[in-house]
C-alpha cells in the first residue's frame, strides 16, 4: 500500500479542507479517499481551520494550489478543487 505522503513531491503540492468527522473519519479507511470536483479548499491550515465549524476538522488535499483550484465565483473566501484529489488525514 502506498502511503499518501509519499505522493506529495512539494511542499505546496498539499492544501487543505474540512469535512465532518462522522463522514470523513470512516471515508479515509476506504482505499482511495479523494476530495471531489468543486470542493472548497484553502492554501494553509490556518485558513481552513478558520471555517471549520464544531464537528469538522481540517483534512490535507494533495493538489497544486495554482494550478488545481480556481477562486469560488460566489465570493466565499475560499477556492474550488478542479480535480479530484486524494485526501491526507491532518493530526
Amino acid at each position: 500500500m502506498i502511503k499518501l505522503t509519499s505522493l506529495i513531491t512539494e511542499k505546496n503540492d498539499l492544501i487543505y479542507t474540512v469535512g465532518r468527522d462522522d463522514i470523513y473519519i470512516p471515508y479515509m479507511k476506504t482505499k482511495s479517499p479523494k476530495k471531489g470536483i468543486g470542493g472548497s479548499v484553502w492554501k494553509t491550515y490556518e485558513e481552513a481551520k478558520k471555517y471549520a465549524p464544531i464537528g469538522y476538522q481540517v483534512y490535507g488535499v494533495i493538489a497544486k494550489w495554482n494550478i488545481d483550484t480556481k477562486l469560488d465565483p460566489n465570493g466565499n473566501g475560499w477556492h474550488e478543487l478542479l480535480i479530484a484529489s486524494p485526501l491526507k488525514l491532518i493530526k
